[in-house]
């Protein structure tokens, strides 16, 4: 979007700019909801020192000014509820699961957070240039990824890898690879600030 805008000499603005991104999806209920992810401004400035022909799209939010992302971006992957092929509720879902920990329940110890965390990583490596699996929360998804292993059965796992690997397909359709790799970009430096 802000390419499409300061790289054409049509269509550069003369002022600053304000960029706004939103996500579209159909909620459980077959809704459609809606919300602002990110915010960010652009200057002509900002854009001249840029070589928009080599310039790697995974750095953009580092160069954006006053880039943010709003709650409703942080709390994405934990607005629906996880469900399997039969209606149920994954077995890792902590939310929702009421049973003893037992194989197919999730533990105290297994964070489904930065398990999904981990499958999405892996699946990233489909959308996006950047090595999730080789950053520092890429290392912190995968550790929580093995502590979930010990405790929970490989189908309960299977089920929840290839339901966060779902979300991130979906996000991609909805907002395009470039707005995905972003929006994982900071989901890395969240799980690296301790916040996941």
């Amino acid at each position: 979007m802000t390419f499409a805008v300061y790289n054409s000499s049509d269509t550069k603005p003369t002022t600053d700019c304000h960029f706004t991104a939103g996500i579209s999806y159909t909620d459980k209920y077959g809704q459609t909801q809606s919300f602002n992810a990110v915010h960010w401004d652009f200057t002509n400035a900002l854009a001249a020192k840029i070589n928009w022909q080599i310039f790697d799209e995974n750095k953009f939010n580092e160069i954006a000014e006053n880039w943010s992302y709003t709650k409703g971006a942080d709390d994405f992957n934990q607005l629906e509820e996880p469900l399997s092929n039969d209606g149920k509720y994954h077995p890792l879902h902590e939310e929702e699961n009421t049973e003893t920990p037992g194989p197919s329940s999730t533990t105290s110890d297994c964070s489904t957070s930065l398990y999904n965390a981990n499958a999405v990583f892996i699946r990233a490596t489909t959308y996006c240039r950047k090595d999730y699996m080789d950053t520092k929360g890429g290392y912190i998804a995968l550790e929580a990824s093995r502590v979930c292993s010990k405790s929970n059965s490989e189908q309960a796992l299977k089920s929840e890898a290839m339901y966060a690997m779902k979300q991130l397909d979906k996000l991609v359709r909805q907002t395009g690879r470039r707005n995905a790799c972003v929006f994982l970009d900071e989901l890395q430096r969240s799980i690296e600030r301790g916040k996941r």
